[in-house]
């Protein structure tokens, strides 16, 4: 069975969907364009090698192209690790992405062990988590900032979980989809060479708000990065999100795009942690383009009548009923949702 994600308009009637994380900047008109001119490409097939879109990439991080290859988004790379790396036991944390155990449940035989986040450190990760990356171990997956809870993990532990993963012989997969949107550089991705248990997967479903496009990329040694490529599809990329990865990474290098949004987004989450705690709502504190709450009445069903959908996250392993994730949005949709939670409430 597939993992429930946010974004079901197909089986409600929904005006606003705050339960996507993706940029609340929208789509660049840049980006569409690329995508639309890609459309003279029908008759022909992708670049198998992806040379444009991995030298744009690679220039924009500082990196060998061959060090990094695209996928049709995050998920199917995380599929295709597993594929890899038949692991037998993998850790990840409670709550976390549903992606990860969708794609552990795909290698037969294979353990799925939960670090629990705890609701009195604000979710936050801990040297605890050090004792659960044991021998046995094969694969640990981390997200960084969490999903659902969009905390950030700091420098000083994740480099002492990197050093318990070598000691272990555990791999580490670290989903770096939301880094960018954080304005956080709590990235791993220098480690690539000195750690070749490590892969940094990211995407451009949020922080380009293309999650209709399918792109996304994992980087790793060169190594890694070669036995990847014989677990994923010869084309894994289409012609139009050759074209968006390439226009996008042309863009994000300028920087405008990206700063504007980040400045957009903590000025957007502050707004909606003063609402929503004002009118009674708890809001975790969060790095991230999201936030995660928690309120006693049943907000999901009261909004969808309101035809506002937002993240029901009972179904999130450490997580209940009582706890909902919502998108920071632009301005006045966000002021939508605070009006409509006043009257719910």
């Amino acid at each position: 069975m597939h993992p429930t994600h946010g974004g079901d308009i197909y089986n409600n009637t929904v005006s606003h969907d705050f339960s996507v994380n993706i940029n609340p900047l929208g789509c660049p008109m840049e980006v569409k364009s690329a995508i639309a001119a890609a459309i003279q490409r029908l008759g022909e097939y992708p670049d198998p090698e992806q040379k444009a879109v991995r030298n744009a990439l690679a220039s924009w991080l500082g990196i060998r192209p061959e060090k990094l290859i695209c996928a049709a988004g995050a998920s199917q790379i995380f599929t295709a690790l597993m594929s890899l790396l038949r692991p037998s036991c993998v850790l990840m944390t409670a709550p976390c992405f549903g992606g990860y155990k969708y794609a552990a449940h795909g290698i037969e035989g294979c353990v799925i062990k939960r670090h629990g986040l705890l609701e009195e450190e604000g979710f936050k990760l801990t040297e605890r988590i050090l004792d659960d990356i044991t021998d046995e171990v094969d694969v640990c997956f981390l997200c960084n900032p969490n999903n659902p809870t969009g905390v950030i993990t700091e420098d000083e532990l994740l480099f002492k979980i990197l050093k318990r993963c070598r000691e272990t012989g555990t791999v580490l997969i670290m989903d770096e989809c939301f880094i960018e949107l954080s304005g956080s550089g709590n990235s791993l991705l220098s480690c690539i060479d000195e750690y070749d248990m490590l892969y940094v997967v990211r995407a451009y479903t949020k922080l380009l708000a293309i999650p209709g496009v399918r792109f996304g990329y994992v980087l790793s040694c060169k190594k890694n990065i070669s036995d990847l490529a014989d677990h994923l599809p010869e084309w894994a990329l289409s012609v139009f999100a050759e074209a968006a990865g390439t226009a996008g990474t042309e863009l994000l290098k300028e920087g405008e795009y990206l700063n504007i949004s980040l400045k957009l987004i903590q000025q957007e989450r502050e707004y909606l942690v003063n609402e929503l705690t004002a009118i009674g709502i708890k809001v975790f504190p969060s790095d991230g383009n999201f936030l995660l709450l928690k309120c006693d009445k049943d907000l999901y069903s009261a909004l969808l009548k309101r035809r506002i959908l937002i993240r029901d996250c009972s179904d999130f392993n450490g997580l209940a009923k009582v706890f909902y994730r919502i998108a920071v949005k632009e301005h006045e949709e966000n002021r939508i949702l605070v009006n409509a939670l006043k009257e719910v409430l």
